[in-house]
């Protein structure tokens, strides 16, 4: 009687947008402006553009620096337009809440 070979499946892997921030091993600073405004997971982020992320407070430079840099190990990107991309550049974000949409 020939033997059978083992099957071996593959766990699926969890659909990334749905990991909550706490388990991106961001900082603690990071968490708690994301938490302040409802923001639970990867993919309410990426809902987001930076001007509405650099408009939360408490929201600096390094924040977004490491929100973007979070969003690139999954393959995801955010929305800039030219006031935050100078921004970033100039290490001025916290600067955006007044500059942007007035």
């Amino acid at each position: 009687m020939a033997m059978k070979k083992p099957v071996h499946r593959r766990k699926a892997k969890p659909d990334p947008l749905s990991l909550p921030v706490e388990d991106l091993n961001l900082s603690i600073r990071l968490v708690n402006c994301l938490k302040h405004d409802d923001i639970k997971t990867l993919g309410d982020i990426t809902r987001r553009t930076a001007t509405d992320l650099a408009r939360l407070p408490k929201f600096g430079t390094g924040c977004l620096r490491e929100t973007i840099r979070v969003l690139r190990r999954y393959g995801l990107s955010l929305e800039m337009n030219k006031a935050v991309r100078r921004a970033l550049k100039n290490g001025k974000v916290y600067s955006l809440g007044n500059q942007v949409g007035s």
